[in-house]
């Protein structure tokens, strides 16, 4: 490996990781609002209970069949929750 190939990839290593640091107040949050989700289900009485979806797409390119998937998957699982009465 060339001294220019190296400075390339240090270069491109370094900027992954500013955007990795940048990324952590969000995984924190993301972390506490799992941990404060309720218990299962079955656990809970289903009169008690309101269903909130929190789909997470990418933003990165090349992600269309991702994001497409997502969708589909959000969509059926609405379909299969009990309706407001």
């Amino acid at each position: 490996i060339t001294k220019t190939m190296k400075m390339v990839a240090a270069a491109k290593l370094k900027g992954f990781q500013t955007r990795m640091v940048a990324a952590r107040p969000l995984g924190d949050r993301i972390t506490y609002l799992i941990d404060a989700m309720p218990a299962a289900l079955e656990e809970i009485s289903v009169k008690d209970t309101t269903n909130l979806l929190v789909p997470m797409t990418s933003d990165r390119g090349l992600c269309g069949g991702v994001n497409g998937n997502v969708s589909k998957a959000t969509k059926a699982l609405l379909h299969e929750l009990p309706a407001d009465t």
